[in-house]
């Protein structure tokens, strides 16, 4: 018997005193006299292969990359495969099967995260103080006003509240999406949001800079860019310079742009840290929220090569996502973390990080308790490289019994992956893509997938039976070994139980839904608005 499958049959007897406790801080924390100030950029569907940190050459990502040189590259970090349930994964530290959010909202349709979740700002500013900003996309329901990052524990927020909304006129719907605090900003319409969110966040910096009115407090700065998520628009003269290096491909030509423009952008905000003397005391963040969508899936060339698969599944290449830690805390410098983070583990994580002290000692009395499958504090694995307390990454599960299971049901524990998709997975994202414009033979990726890669799929595989990877040595999935190890799967399937038992169902459709109201002094245009208070 395999060193691993011993470790994975110690974990299942104790499986029923794990999902018995409400909080896993298994993690030490930090010591943090003096909070840091965070700044947390999401990308928008950026694909794996999408930044030249991970060796594709076709776009050039030079500010993305330098975060990594000067911080960590979490090579094993895992997000949801959609965009709804990454971004209430990050801001509430749970599991999508614990907040029934498996789904991204479709824009003005009335679903929301529940209010009962304290979010990653209200426990920012209630352990340590922090002045709380968002700037860009939010799509965790607006309903109504309560739901609002106002009301959500920021004190600002610049962007807009749907899923995807045009770049430059900033509609979607029908409807005008873009806020200022409460206030429909139509001064930012025929403007890059790219731009606008870059400005803004630079605006903000400048605020905790020396000669700035929030100079004695610590900030925290959630940057949602929209790029570069459909509809494919961008400057002209970022179109110019992929003119030639994505085959005939205009949409691949597209994504490379908007890629190229996040990054300036990022560069541009990077730039007013080191302005402001802070660039030393802030703690830095970028991932993307799920896998890109690629292959011409939702109309979009994003790209995840050499994983398997894309956004909206839960393959490799919709799940394993780019994600890069630099600053304040973090003891290592162009290092590659290959221990396992959750998306769900940032909230236990910063708020031990910025306190000094564990994290659950700022959960509010009322919370619904934390469960198996929630986050967990991976401060030490983060700022100097030591093992992780999860060996497990829960990718998606749903209740016992319940026959709608979205995406499917997926769980990692140490070098096996158990997988079964279910139909909401695009069959077009079940593969292997390489990007329009680039031979695969002439690249040298970060990835390693050894084997060779099949050159075709089964596309039932994985879908009415359990499949079994072993992604250490197979990172891209190309053997299903679920034939060869029968007992690890059924061990497996032992593992997901505890998850299914406390997973709830999709959430439920809100009895107030988002209005279309008049916009201010500009005849026959709406914009979107709660319904309620």
């Amino acid at each position: 018997m395999s060193k691993s499958f011993k470790s994975l049959l110690a974990v299942l007897s104790c499986t029923v005193l794990l999902t018995t406790g409400t909080i896993d801080a298994s993690s030490s924390s930090s010591s943090a006299s003096s909070p840091p100030h965070i700044l947390f950029i999401v990308a928008d569907d950026l694909g794996y292969n999408d930044i030249s940190l991970h060796g594709s050459p076709q776009i050039p990502t030079p500010n993305i990359d330098s975060l990594a040189q000067d911080g960590v590259t979490l090579g094993r970090f895992y997000a949801n495969p959609v965009c709804s349930p990454t971004r209430t994964s990050l801001l509430s530290g749970r599991s999508t099967c614990h907040t029934g959010i498996y789904m991204p909202f479709l824009d003005g349709t009335p679903y929301q995260l529940s209010a009962n979740f304290t979010l990653l700002p209200q426990y920012l500013k209630s352990c340590c103080n922090y002045s709380t900003h968002i700037v860009g996309k939010w799509h965790l329901g607006f309903s109504n006003y309560a739901n609002l990052p106002l009301s959500r524990g920021f004190d600002s927020h610049l962007g807009y509240w749907n899923g995807a909304e045009d770049y430059v006129q900033h509609y979607v719907a029908g409807a005008y999406d873009f806020n200022a605090n409460l206030r429909i900003a139509t001064e930012y319409n025929n403007t890059f949001s790219t731009h606008v969110f870059a400005d803004e966040a630079v605006n903000i910096i400048n605020s905790f800079g020396p000669n700035g009115n929030h100079s004695t407090q610590p900030m925290f700065l959630y940057l949602a860019f929209q790029s570069v998520h459909w509809p494919l628009e961008a400057p002209q003269n970022y179109l110019d310079r992929f003119k030639n290096t994505t085959g005939n491909s205009t949409e691949r030509q597209a994504v490379c742009a908007m890629a190229a423009f996040l990054d300036d952008a990022i560069g541009n905000v990077t730039a007013a840290l080191k302005q402001n003397n802070m660039w030393d005391n802030t703690l830095i963040i970028f991932q993307s929220d799920n896998g890109g969508p690629t292959h011409l899936d939702e109309g979009t060339s994003s790209n995840n090569y050499p994983l398997r698969g894309g956004k909206n599944t839960i393959w490799e290449g919709g799940t394993r996502v780019d994600a890069i830690i630099r600053g304040a805390g973090i003891q290592k410098t162009n290092y590659i973390n290959t221990e396992y983070v959750h998306v769900t583990d940032w909230l236990p994580t910063l708020v031990s990080m910025a306190s000094g002290t564990n994290w659950t000692n700022f959960i509010p009395p009322n919370e619904p308790p934390y469960q198996y499958g929630d986050g967990m504090d991976v401060w030490s694995t983060l700022s100097t490289g030591a093992p992780s307390p999860r060996d497990w990454v829960l990718l998606e599960t749903h209740p016992t019994g319940a026959t709608d299971r979205v995406h499917g049901d997926g769980l990692i524990y140490q070098d096996w992956k158990l997988i079964k998709w279910n139909n909401t997975m695009p069959q077009v994202e079940n593969g292997w893509f390489p990007p329009p414009g680039q031979d695969p033979s002439k690249v040298d990726y970060l990835v390693k997938c050894n084997g060779i890669q099949p050159s075709k799929v089964d596309p039932t595989e994985c879908n009415k039976d359990w499949c079994l990877f072993n992604i250490t040595a197979d990172p891209c999935e190309y053997n299903n070994v679920a034939s060869d190890h029968p007992n690890i799967v059924k061990q497996l399937i032992n593992m997901l139980e505890p998850f299914q038992a406390t997973a709830v169902p999709p959430v439920a459709p809100s009895e107030c839904k988002p209005i279309q109201v008049p916009i201010p002094n500009d005849p026959g245009n709406v914009a979107w608005q709660p319904g309620c208070p």
